[in-house]
């Protein structure tokens, strides 16, 4: 019985396309690696320590994924780095954090991206994305501080786009802190003081828009 013969040239070329099919599979970013790299890039120490990210990044070697094998091994180096290295590197974020140029914010976020800090990168872009917003469209905070007694806060909208303690000592002869962030440029904002003295007190923000200033009939005199 005759058997059916397949040209050399068109078994060569089957062979090639799946090759190709085999090597595109190995190189693709499926969406199962996709979450474990992200994943792995916003993990803790104690979540994801350096020596399970270098594995981690040996294996997406393997697989053909060279950006994503340099951030995994990038990461683990940060994890690595002696405690003086850690503290300055601590120190810049907290300068640009306290920054308003914005061109030398992204310079940092740059770097920390490039060293495979994701995190602390996208975290400066967040502030620095607020920065723009707010000299795009001013806001003004107005302060009610319940039970008063010469207690005073000054916010500057600027400054709540990371959270910090706010004091509101003002003229009073004691002081109480209290935690603000960026929640308060979008939302009225209702928090509880640290307790003083055996009290505390609710501080309400509210930051909005300023009116425009609208002039009165006799501004209109000549």
């Amino acid at each position: 019985m005759w058997g059916i013969v397949v040209p050399a040239f068109l078994v060569g070329g089957l062979s090639l396309v799946a090759a190709r099919k085999v090597k595109a599979r190995k190189n693709a970013l499926t969406e199962k690696r996709k979450e474990t790299f992200e994943r792995a890039m916003v993990s803790s120490n104690d979540d994801m320590p350096s020596d399970r990210l270098y594995r981690l990044a040996d294996e997406f070697q393997r697989v053909g994924l060279k950006e994503q094998t340099n951030l995994l091994r990038k990461r683990a180096a940060l994890r690595d780095m002696s405690p003086e290295e850690k503290k300055r590197n601590s120190e810049i974020l907290q300068r640009a954090f306290t920054s308003k140029n914005l061109e030398a914010i992204e310079k940092v976020a740059k770097a920390f991206e490039e060293k495979g800090a994701v995190g602390a990168a996208a975290s400066l872009r967040k502030y620095s994305s607020g920065i723009s917003n707010l000299r795009a469209e001013p806001k003004e905070c107005v302060v009610e501080i319940a039970d008063n007694h010469g207690h005073k806060l000054d916010l500057i909208p600027e400054d709540l786009l990371r959270k910090r303690d706010w004091s509101i000592k003002g003229e009073a002869d004691h002081d109480h802190i209290v935690r603000l962030g960026p929640a308060a440029l979008e939302h009225n904002i209702v928090v509880e003081s640290s307790e003083t003295n055996g009290h505390t007190h609710r501080v309400s923000v509210q930051c909005k828009q300023p009116q425009a200033a609208t002039s009165s009939p006799e501004d209109s005199v000549s």
